[in-house]
């Protein structure tokens, strides 16, 4: 076949997936547009196996049949069926995006063989156009990208005009130089603008230098330009996911020698200038996209390529713009491992062909979020001669460890790089080794939410592969087995952190005794305590153990009984001593399982919420400390029983924050502070407490957006209630952000207070102190990035040691992001 020599090996197994998927696409937009006639099912049935089709060209006699039948059913369906099947193309052609060049090509054919091939592709445009429209206007990159890529590929396919494209594609980037003279500080459409439009080139370069030299030279020049601009504002600093110089942002420091390999973080759009001068080194020309259209040349050089009559319009910015923040990428040397498996395959050696394996398996995340196993097939299969299952891994990591946050959840791409590692001839497991191990060398340079988000994954996925991993290659991390080198190095420390850290996760999925029987002796004075409550605290108090007897098990007793038993024995007691009474009892009545804690805590919810009013600020803190301290050797349960006593209204989070970061003197004793190094529950609670109340004003933003469309679209009748239903959306609002702004100053404030001890109390030459200030400054940048709004309306507020130039540098660095909210 000559589209199977023309992509090399693997274009049978790629295009056997192609089947199902489209299948699967088709049947679901069927099933959600109610689709009845069997000429709409059949039509369904030949866009679902268009592929098929498309990747035997030298079957003429088939794909001729096949445009027939498709004629005929255009010839006789009704409208809505015809929408429904351009709905159901334009679907498959933007969510199976490795295949948009084959879909681009029968759109093609479809103009140019059957009688009614022109005015199914016109309804197509106009239904592309228009979500195009609604995707510029919503601001998301990957979605804008994937539908300028797909117009791309149609001006390959002669189906869309290439000037109409071109002068699109330089209206974009004229816009991004006119948002800098709006906007000249930091703003995010300028850059989104520019991304969108110059992303698409490696996919058309080809074809608009020989169509439109001299448009193609313009947006060149346009875009040099706005790389000036963009290299002089270094505005996206603070979402790099690895610092260049390291612990201290800012000073330069020199690269550690005893770290061996190389790890680069590369900013995606100065990727895609990168990508623009190799094109225009090389004729415009990328090998790694499939051009089936080259195949049909003959027959698709016949007849006029559509231009819509109006040109595409380009919204305006708006408070609705949710643009995507600047993506960065990783990139690793190869192993050994790897140079061997990847063979005589050419490499990866140009950015331009980075880009497009990158945008091919981030488009392939986004899609198949439902079923995951599918998506694992699809980028392992993409039809290239390339060696690229390195770049696979490198672009899953970059998008798991993006900042502010991940597109999904962690458990996705656990799951997916589990289930790649797993598929018998897959080439994975090599280059996921390197990369893991590569990042740990540098994980000293490392954002402090990567990489706790870093440790997160890696202990997930050794749970997946019962634990295994080359640990006799980290016992150096431990004092005794450092070598010269190694034992000054600054990233001993943080390797030493990270060990402790995947191994305290570890802990939480198996047994200790089981993942000691698995580590080499020397790491094991890094695992955690066995996570068990600390019975000694109060184990043995007769007072606790009576109250104890009638609040769990046969001889418990309801809450009124319980109320007045306890209101007894404590009579001479004030209401501080009572409230922490009752949460020891709680607590050791409820130690070995959470269902018990449940349980318990709600069937005596409100003599809990009751005590805790009468005691205050003063015996809340108290309860927070007596649960710290009986779960110390357990982080998850510090931080599920934390999360309880919020859950139940009986300890606001201000307390918590308050109580986690104690701070009361300018001087803590050295040993106490790097001990709070390794409170994991402490780092872990203060993220849970800021991004839950986030999250809480994130929905009641989207109830206030909701309500409003309603209001504006009510009837007479409907508007009273409507109205109503506003003020109560926009009330609530008001109090998640009144909440969020508390929480966030008691927050940041603790951390700024902490921040200033660490330096006052500990000596440059500790070898804790450069990883507490990291640890700490780190935590205070990423509660800013993720909530730039709520920051920028506190700043002002936040109370710190002026006279400490470290700080007042995390303080504008503060400013910086709070000035470019990442999200608009």
């Amino acid at each position: 076949m000559r589209l199977a020599r023309a992509v090399g090996g693997g274009c049978a197994a790629w295009c056997a997936t192609i089947r199902r998927e489209a299948d699967t696409a088709a049947l679901k937009w069927r099933d959600a547009r109610g689709w009845k006639s069997s000429a709409s099912a059949s039509a369904a049935a030949y866009l679902a196996g268009v592929a098929d089709r498309i990747t035997n060209p030298t079957d003429l006699e088939r794909r001729r049949a096949a445009a027939r039948t498709l004629d005929e059913q255009l010839q006789a369906a009704q409208p809505e069926v015809l929408d429904a099947a351009v709905h159901a193309f334009l679907r498959c052609s933007l969510e199976l995006s490795a295949k948009a060049p084959l879909y681009a090509t029968l759109l093609a054919l479809l103009m140019r063989t059957v009688a009614k091939g022109v005015e199914f592709v016109g309804r197509f445009l106009g239904a592309f156009l228009g979500t195009l429209h609604n995707v510029l206007r919503e601001g998301e990159a990957a979605r804008a990208r994937r539908m300028l890529r797909f117009m791309a590929e149609l001006v390959n396919a002669n189906v869309l005009n290439a000037k109409y494209f071109m002068h699109f594609l330089i209206r974009l980037v004229q816009g991004s130089h006119a948002e800098h003279q709006i906007r000249p500080k930091l703003h995010a459409r300028k850059r989104f603008l520019a991304d969108i439009a110059l992303s698409c080139l490696p996919w058309c370069g080809s074809a608009l230098v020989r169509l439109e030299p001299e448009l193609l030279h313009e947006l060149t020049s346009l875009s040099n330009s706005f790389r000036q601009i963009y290299m002089a504002s270094q505005e996206w600093s603070f979402l790099r996911p690895m610092k260049p110089d390291g612990v201290n942002p800012s000073r330069t420091r020199q690269p550690d020698a005893s770290v061996p390999g190389a790890v680069h973080c590369e900013d995606r759009l100065l990727l895609v200038f990168q990508a623009v001068d190799e094109l225009s080194n090389n004729n415009w020309e990328c090998a790694v996209p499939l051009k089936p259209y080259r195949l049909f040349e003959a027959e698709l050089a016949n007849g006029m390529t559509l231009e819509p009559p109006t040109e595409i319009s380009i919204p305006p910015h708006s408070r609705t713009s949710r643009y995507s923040a600047a993506e960065f990428l990783f990139h690793f040397d190869l192993s050994p491992a790897e140079e061997e498996e990847a063979g005589d395959k050419k490499r990866l050696s140009l950015a331009m062909e980075k880009l497009v394996i990158s945008d091919y398996v981030c488009d392939i995340l986004d899609n198949f979020g439902a079923n995951y196993q599918l998506g694992v097939e699809r980028f392992l299969q993409i039809p290239t001669p390339y060696y690229y299952k390195h770049r696979v891994v490198e672009t899953v990591l970059s998008t798991m460890l993006a900042l502010p946050r991940s597109k999904s959840p962690l458990v996705y791409y656990g799951v997916s790089l589990a289930h790649a590692c797993r598929v018998r001839g897959g080439g994975v497991p090599f280059p996921l080794m390197n990369c893991t191990e590569q990042l740990y060398l540098h994980c000293a340079e490392l954002d402090a939410e990567v990489f706790d988000r870093f440790a997160e994954w890696f202990a997930y996925h050794l749970n997946n592969f019962q634990f295994q991993w080359n640990w006799e290659d980290w016992v150096d991390v431990t004092e005794d087995k450092a070598d010269d080198a190694n034992r000054g190095s600054h990233a001993r420390p943080f390797k030493a952190l990270f060990v402790k850290m995947v191994l305290d996760r570890l802990t939480r999925h198996a047994s200790l005794e089981e993942i000691k029987g698995i580590l080499p002796e020397e790491l094991h004075p890094l695992l955690p305590p066995k996570p068990e409550p600390d019975l000694d605290m109060f184990g043995q108090d007769p007072q606790v153990q009576s109250l104890r007897g009638i609040i769990t098990g046969k001889g418990k007793l309801e809450l009124d009984q319980v109320r007045a038993e306890l209101y007894e024995a404590t009579a001479r007691s004030n209401s501080v001593y009572r409230f922490c009474l009752l949460v020891k009892a709680l607590l050791l009545g409820s130690m070995k399982t959470y269902s018990h804690f449940d349980i318990i805590s709600e069937r005596y919810m409100p003599l809990l919420r009751e005590l805790a009013l009468a005691a205050g600020e003063t015996g809340q803190a108290e309860a927070i400390s007596i649960a710290l301290r009986f779960w110390r050797n357990s982080a998850q349960n510090s931080c599920f029983i934390l999360n309880r006593f919020n859950y139940l209204g009986i300890i606001p989070d201000t307390t918590t924050a308050t109580t986690l970061v104690p701070v009361g003197h300018s001087d803590m004793d050295p040993n106490e502070l790097q001990a709070m190094l390794y409170r994991f529950e402490v780092w872990e609670y203060l993220r849970e407490i800021v991004l839950r109340n986030a999250l809480a004003l994130d929905r009641a933003n989207r109830e206030v957006t909701i309500a409003a469309y309603a209001a504006n679209h009510a009837t007479e009748g409907e508007a009273e209630a409507a109205l109503a239903a506003l003020d109560s959306a926009r009330s609530a609002q008001e109090q998640c952000r009144v909440s969020i702004q508390n929480i966030l100053l008691v927050v940041l404030s603790q951390l700024f207070a902490l921040y200033a001890v660490i330096l006052r109390s500990l000596p440059e030459n500790n070898s804790s102190r450069a990883v507490l200030v990291w640890r700490v400054r780190g935590m205070i940048i990423e509660f800013a990035r993720k909530t730039p709004d709520t920051t920028s309306a506190i700043l002002p507020r936040i109370q710190y040691a002026q006279d400490l130039v470290e700080l007042q540098r995390c303080i504008d660095e503060l400013h910086v992001i709070s000035e470019c909210n990442i999200l608009e």
